[in-house]
């Protein structure tokens, strides 16, 4: 038995049933896993919602019409990610610090998606992506850890 998950990008990815009712947003990157991890929970609340309204803001300025649809706010996540362990790379060595290469590698690749797509709000990526970038530097990590590489 497996589970579907439909990313949104497009992909579809099938899952183990012990995944089934878990909060997997994307598989593809994992954003919403690893910020829960890093950051205590209301503190990942606060990110994604800041993350959601700057994103609205950014595409009520920015584009022709409102948009609908959760993308401003994982852009956010993403942004989070990638300044949260910047901001703490001493402490996080997640798989060589690559990961936060890979998320922002993968936002840069979305927006040129969105860039070639007339049905992709840029703006509200970009509002998202912005908003949880600043947001996160209000949090402190959930637990102090000791530098270790993760294999």
């Amino acid at each position: 038995m497996s589970v579907t998950i439909n990313c949104q990008c497009g992909k579809t990815y099938q899952l183990k049933d012990e995944f089934a009712g878990r909060d997997v947003e994307c598989p593809n990157c994992g954003t919403v896993n690893r910020a829960e991890r890093t950051v205590a929970q209301p503190q990942s609340d606060a990110v994604y919602g800041a993350s959601a309204v700057a994103g609205s803001a950014a595409s009520l300025a920015l584009g022709p019409g409102p948009s609908v649809g959760a993308s401003g706010a994982i852009f956010g996540l993403m942004g989070a990610i990638v300044v949260f362990l910047h901001r703490h790379r001493k402490a996080y060595h997640l798989r060589d610090g690559r990961i936060g290469f890979v998320v922002a590698a993968w936002a840069a690749y979305t927006f040129f998606l969105g860039a070639v797509s007339p049905m992709v709000d840029n703006g509200a990526h970009l509002g998202g992506l912005v908003g949880g970038a600043l947001a996160v530097l209000a949090t402190r990590p959930r637990a102090a850890l000791s530098p270790t590489r993760a294999s």
